[in-house]
């Protein structure tokens, strides 16, 4: 699990939605109505969502209006 506190550097390469929340300051909940309505990109590993943590940079940069990285 992803610790609030955790770098970006030290993330795992694959998260679950609840560490991308914890990351990010943002309810479970959230998390996964961004992933359902595509705000998010995430992957379906059977029942389960992962995301890559540079996914969360392209949600990060998409809500912030940054177009270049």
């Amino acid at each position: 699990m992803v610790h609030v506190s955790m770098r970006y550097e030290d993330m795992p390469d694959i998260i679950t939605p609840c560490d991308a929340a914890a990351y990010l300051g943002i309810s479970v909940k959230t998390v996964y109505d961004y992933i359902h309505d595509g705000r998010i990109q995430a992957a379906k590993c059977g029942n389960r969502y992962r995301l890559r943590k540079e996914w969360l940079v392209d949600f990060l940069e998409a809500s912030m209006g940054v177009i270049d990285r």
